[in-house]
């Protein structure tokens, strides 16, 4: 498709742009390596991975799972309530780590 390699990990939107149709929800995720993120409150430094599905982004250290961020981007939409250690928001948590794998 316009020339993209076959095997090109990419979502085929062209049935929805034909359609006008919706393409299907999947959850987004993306992983980098920091110098440091102590500013973040995250103690390792290494690799940090980020997963938004539906209203929820996730972002945690592959290192040490035990800390993280966690938004409700519809009602905290400036990120200022971090909910990662709420004993109400555990399953969330489980799900999204669940869908960054």
């Amino acid at each position: 498709m316009c020339g993209l390699n076959s095997d090109c990990d990419y979502a085929p939107l062209s049935a929805a742009l034909h359609s006008g149709s919706e393409p299907p929800a999947e959850a987004v995720v993306c992983e980098y390596t920091l110098g440091s993120i102590a500013k973040w409150g995250l103690e390792c430094p290494d690799r940090l991975r980020m997963v938004r599905d539906g209203p929820w982004k996730l972002c945690y250290s592959l290192d040490n799972r035990a800390a993280g961020l966690l938004y409700n981007l519809e009602q905290d939409p400036l990120e200022q309530r971090n909910r990662f250690g709420e004993p109400e928001c555990s399953d969330v948590v489980a799900a999204l780590m669940h869908a960054g794998r």
